[in-house]
């Protein structure tokens, strides 16, 4: 009978195990995901930034030619 008890409570901490790993491996899949979104967003930032800097001359140069 302690061994049926052992081995009911040695399935339960095994199927835990296995529930936490499957969230574990659902929780490394998504911060993938988002890591990679991240770095698409900062490309997009840095040729936001360069296209900011590009207008701002050309304002420049146009408030330059108007004087």
């Amino acid at each position: 009978m302690a061994s049926s008890l052992s081995c009911n409570m040695s399935r339960a901490r095994w199927a835990q195990v296995e529930a936490e790993m499957i969230i574990k491996d659902e929780v490394q899949i998504k911060c993938r995901d988002r890591l990679a979104e991240m770095t698409i967003l900062e490309s997009e930032i840095k040729k936001l930034i360069i296209l900011k800097h590009t207008l701002d001359d050309k304002s420049s140069q146009l408030n330059s030619a108007r004087i």
